[in-house]
């Protein structure tokens, strides 16, 4: 079994350190929804809110030994800032969801569409990178790779198809890719 070294993984969350929440937390839930539905987030809204942030903050930022059993998530994007560097259970209820509202609310990254019954649909705005870039740094697809794929067994994945290499980032990242779809929301 091989899984990433830990220098990358480490370095891979120092440069998540200072980017926005929702690129590192809301962008990729969205896109694991809309993967699991076989959609593209951009063109097909998806049922999606604060569920599939807990779901994916449980499976990606629950670390061993958090400060207490109220803020089991790390945050690698705050580490540096005056925000807590772990949340708490309530944060994608509450602080995800007001971040995600208020960029949603000046026609920026998201589409909410209210439905009468049931959940809510969210979508991408076609150019949520490029507007997301001007409240955040622009992220490495590596990065996220690393940090996502920590826990991965890159032995246990299949080689990278059309030219790619079977170098383990590669694997890596490929796996990153066929997981939360991220070039649909370029």
């Amino acid at each position: 079994m091989q899984f990433a070294p830990p220098q990358l993984v480490l370095a891979a969350a120092a440069a998540l350190d200072g980017a926005h929440p929702l690129a590192v937390i809301s962008i990729p839930a969205l896109l694991q929804a809309a993967s699991r539905g076989g959609v593209d987030p951009t063109m097909t809204p998806v049922p999606f809110g604060s569920t599939e942030e807990a779901e994916l903050l449980r499976g990606y930022f629950t670390l061993p030994r958090p400060p207490g059993p109220d803020r089991p998530y790390f945050a690698p994007w705050a580490v540096s800032s005056a925000d807590p560097n772990w949340q708490t259970t309530k944060y994608p209820g509450g602080g995800l969801q007001r971040q995600r509202n208020h960029l949603m609310n000046q026609g920026l990254v998201f589409v909410q569409n209210k439905t009468a019954v049931g959940r809510d649909t969210w979508a991408l705005r076609p150019q949520a990178g490029a507007e997301l870039l001007t409240k955040t740094h622009a992220l490495r697809l590596v990065d996220l790779a690393l940090w996502f794929g920590r826990d991965v067994d890159v032995d246990a994945l299949a080689p990278v198809t059309g030219g790619g290499t079977s170098q383990p980032i590669d694997k890596l990242t490929a796996w990153f890719i066929s997981e939360f779809t991220p070039r649909s929301a370029t």
